[in-house]
């Protein structure tokens, strides 16, 4: 039971992270702003899980949505596909320059609004 326990603990923390960061906001006009946000897979395991999951689509891909203003660039909610994870820069060590993997998106959009943007 004990490593049972062991092992679920250890697979549970291989699951991805969607993380939020890095959210810049920069005001144009009076009720304009651009919005910058970067959005990343901080866990290990890609957001789609297995390749096979990905292949026969029953992972749904990553969606983030902005609310409280109105786009005027950019769509409120939008599909910004899979994530790889830490997984995918196994192999990768003796590249050079660094693993290169493709773990975060960056995001911006042109909104109308008032107020705090945050």
């Amino acid at each position: 039971c004990e490593r049972n326990a062991a092992f679920t603990v250890r697979q549970a923390a291989m699951t991805p992270i969607i993380a939020i960061g890095d959210v810049a906001v920069e005001k144009i006009a009076d009720d304009a702003f651009v919005v910058r946000a970067m959005v990343a897979n901080e866990g290990y395991l890609p957001t789609y899980g297995a390749e096979m999951a990905r292949r026969i689509e029953a992972a749904k891909p990553v969606e983030v949505a902005i609310s409280g203003a109105e786009p005027i660039i950019g769509k409120a909610k939008q599909s910004i596909g899979h994530l790889q994870g830490r997984s995918a820069a196994r192999g990768m060590m003796f590249s050079f320059g660094g693993a290169k993997v493709d773990n975060e998106r960056l995001l911006e959009w042109l909104v109308r609004g008032n107020g705090e943007v945050t």
